[in-house]
C-alpha cells in the first residue's frame, strides 16, 4: 500500500517555478514582464525608424528567423548606453525576439546583421534610433 506523505511532485514542481518567476520579478527592482501598452515593439519592415523611450520602458524588437535554414540575425551594436538586454534571443514560430529595456538617458541605435550562417550572401542590415530622455 502507498502512503502519501506530502504533496505531490507535481504541486512541488509548480512552487518551485513559482519560486523562480516571482525570484526573477524582483531582482533588481525589476517589476515582470511589461504590459502591451507600455512596450514598444519593432520589426524589419520599421529598419530606419527611431524610437523615443521613457526610462524603464521595454522594446521588444522581432527579427526573422530559421532553424531549418540556418538564418538568423546577431546583435552588432547594442545601444548599452541607454538599454540593457533583458531578454536574450528565443526563437519562436520563425522569428528571434530580442527585449531590451531603457535604463538610461541617452541616445544610440541598435544594428543588427541578418543572414544564414557560412552564407557569402551579403547581410541585410536592420538599424533602428533610440533616445531617452
Amino acid at each position: 500500500m502507498k502512503r502519501s506523505t506530502g504533496p505531490g511532485k507535481a504541486a512541488c514542481a509548480l512552487w518551485v517555478v513559482l519560486i523562480g518567476l516571482s525570484g526573477w520579478c524582483v531582482q533588481e527592482g525589476r517589476s515582470g514582464p511589461p504590459a502591451t501598452s507600455t512596450r514598444v515593439t519593432l520589426h524589419p519592415r520599421d529598419s530606419g525608424r527611431a524610437v523615443r523611450l521613457k526610462r524603464g520602458q521595454w522594446l521588444a524588437v522581432q527579427l526573422p528567423a530559421s532553424s531549418a535554414s540556418g538564418y538568423r540575425c546577431w546583435l552588432l551594436d547594442p545601444a548599452v548606453e541607454l538599454l540593457d538586454v533583458e531578454q536574450v534571443p528565443a526563437r519562436i514560430g520563425g522569428a528571434q525576439s530580442w527585449v531590451f529595456r531603457a535604463t538610461r538617458s541617452g541616445q544610440g541605435s541598435l544594428l543588427f546583421e541578418c543572414r544564414q550562417d557560412l552564407s557569402e550572401s551579403p547581410a541585410q542590415r536592420v538599424e533602428f534610433g533610440v533616445r531617452s530622455p
